[in-house]
C-alpha cells in the first residue's frame, strides 16, 4: 500500500456531488472504470515536477481522453494505522481519470500512445524521472461508490 497525498491544492479528489446509494440496494455495479496511472521516481516528485504535469502531461491526457480526476505523490507521514502495511521507500506519482467503459478507457491509451505531444514533449521529461516503468491499474467502482 501506498500512502499518498495531493500533489497540489488542486489536486485531490473533487468533493462528493451526490449521495451514495443506500446499503443493499439492487443497482447493478457501475459499468465505469478509474484508470490509476502510478509513475516510480527516483527522488521525490516536487513542486517543478507537479507544475510540469500541470502545464505539460495533464493537457495531452485531457486531449486524449483521460482527464486526469487527481494526482497525488508520496506522503511521508507515518503510519497510523499498522494493519495496512505501507511501502515507505518509494517515490510515488500517481494519477487518476474516470471512463465510462472499458471501450471508452482503452480509446484514450491508444490515442496516447499515437499523440505526438505525448511522445516528443512529454515522455522525454518523465522518463528521466523514472526509477521504473509506470504501473497501470484499471480499477472498478463499487456499487456504492461516489466515484461512479
Amino acid at each position: 500500500m501506498l500512502l499518498l497525498r495531493p500533489a497540489s491544492p488542486l489536486g485531490g479528489f473533487p468533493a462528493p456531488s451526490g449521495t451514495r446509494p443506500s446499503p443493499g440496494d439492487a443497482a447493478p455495479p457501475p459499468p465505469s472504470l478509474l484508470l490509476a496511472t502510478i509513475w516510480y521516481g527516483h527522488g521525490p516528485f516536487d513542486a517543478t515536477f507537479v507544475e510540469f504535469f500541470q502545464r505539460r502531461v495533464r493537457p495531452v491526457l485531457a486531449e486524449t481522453g483521460g482527464e486526469p480526476l487527481a494526482y497525488l505523490r508520496s506522503e511521508h507521514a507515518p503510519n497510523t494505522f499498522p494493519a495496512l502495511p505501507v511501502r515507505t521507500n518509494e517515490e510515488v506519482f500517481v494519477w487518476f481519470a474516470r471512463f465510462t467503459d472499458e471501450g471508452h478507457l482503452d480509446h484514450h491509451l491508444n490515442r496516447l500512445q499515437q499523440s505526438e505531444r505525448w511522445r516528443e514533449e512529454v515522455l522525454p521529461t518523465l522518463s528521466e524521472r523514472w526509477a521504473r516503468a509506470p504501473q497501470r491499474l484499471r480499477l472498478a467502482p463499487t456499487e456504492r461508490s461516489l466515484l461512479r
